[in-house]
């Protein structure tokens, strides 16, 4: 039974990370037609990444210098596209991801522990298939009867039921 859950948890969360990925692809698209500086210095930008990757794996010499160089360069890069969004009215955060929850960015786990989102979804998915919900849109206090209840109070009662009741209402 709590696999059955956790698998629909686990599509909860596919759901929500396939609709911010379509998302950022819809946002970087405009500003890429709106700004298309911004395409260049992202590409500069993943073609500067790769070259220190490979720096890093060469073992080349004077890696030291040449790795601070292509990180002071993306850095720099990384700037002027943000000053550009900026400059364009966009929030600086605009292309990046947008999580729900920025703990877990939306997996539902910090490392191995279960995130305070994955318990919120968890609740949700019990509620979901406790059929509480149906219940609830008979049994709920718009159709609450208080003419069901006596007027009469018994000894070990200080009011009746009804009086105690309408005390709620």
């Amino acid at each position: 039974m709590i696999n059955g859950y956790e698998t629909q948890i686990f599509r909860i969360y596919e759901n929500i990370r396939n609709k911010e990925e379509l998302s950022l692809k819809e946002r970087k698209e405009e500003i890429y037609k709106k700004i298309p500086k911004i395409k260049e210095i992202e590409n500069k930008i993943a073609r500067l990444s790769i070259n220190l990757s490979i720096n890093i794996l060469n073992n080349k010499e004077d890696v030291d210098k040449s790795l601070k160089t292509l990180k002071e360069n993306i850095t720099d890069l990384r700037i002027k596209k943000t000053e550009l969004l900026v400059s364009f009215d966009y929030p600086m955060d605009y292309l990046d991801m947008h999580y729900k929850c920025t703990k877990c960015k939306d997996t539902g786990f910090i490392g191995s522990k279960k995130c305070t989102c994955y318990k919120h979804y968890l609740v949700a998915v019990y509620y979901k298939n406790s059929g509480f919900k149906e219940l609830l849109k008979v049994n709920n206090f718009n159709n609450f009867r208080l003419d069901v209840y006596s007027t009469e109070r018994t000894e070990q009662e200080l009011k009746s039921p009804k009086k105690t009741c309408k005390k709620y209402f």
